[in-house]
């Protein structure tokens, strides 16, 4: 049995959302991770420390550039 084109449109607008919204979780999530552990190292190994601000831009980056 074929679909019509009105249902491929709203199973494909109701898979990719639900993917796409997953997927923004996970990769806020470890961009999260990577960046306080890369913090982490940095004050550990280094002596160094950013401000808060600075990592906060960085995660923003890592999300901004692997969704475009």
């Amino acid at each position: 049995m074929r679909k019509s084109w009105d249902e491929w449109i709203r199973w494909v607008t109701i898979t990719w959302n639900k993917t796409f919204r997953n997927f923004s979780r996970k990769l806020g999530f470890t961009a999260k991770v990577y960046c306080v552990w890369q913090e982490w190292n940095a004050r550990i190994f280094v002596g160094m420390s950013r401000n808060l601000n600075l990592v906060f831009d960085q995660i923003e980056g890592i999300i901004t550039s692997s969704i475009l």
